[in-house]
């Protein structure tokens, strides 16, 4: 289900281990491979190709770190501007969201409509300390615009 793009007979140097440590992938390689990866993804975008960008976009998901980045300051551009590329070519309209809160007992119920025209306001819900426990349960549709 991941596709990306790697380097061949490339080895860990000296300077690649930390305090001794290595992880047996030297740094600018992964960078390498995050880019080559991201170019590829750009191509598979700019034909229009979703299918096939799909598993090379959650290669790319895994290779993020915690901070939301990738290896270095090139491939985490080259990368996120693929990622934003295949998020406008596969976005297909706007989705509709219901979201139901209720207690088990049911002395307790709220429902919430997300929708484009409301996607930026904040709705709120008050559930008192002793009630029954909440259960969450959401609906989404998607409407396609011709």
């Amino acid at each position: 289900g991941f596709t990306h793009w790697s380097l061949t007979g490339t080895t860990v140097t000296d300077e690649d281990t930390f305090m001794g440590f290595s992880d047996g992938l030297s740094q600018s390689v992964v960078s390498a491979e995050v880019e080559m990866t991201a170019y590829a993804l750009l191509t598979y975008t700019s034909l229009g190709d979703v299918a096939s960008a799909l598993p090379v976009v959650k290669w790319l998901s895994q290779q993020r770190n915690t901070l939301g980045g990738f290896s270095s300051t090139q491939d985490t551009c080259v990368a996120l501007q693929a990622l934003s590329e295949y998020a406008i070519l596969s976005f297909v309209g706007g989705v509709n969201l219901t979201i139901s809160l209720a207690s088990t007992n049911l002395d307790f119920q709220e429902s919430f409509e997300l929708n484009r025209d409301n996607k930026k306001i904040l709705q709120t819900a008050v559930v008192r300390s002793s009630q029954s426990p909440v259960v969450i349960s959401y609906f989404f549709t998607s409407k396609v615009e011709v």
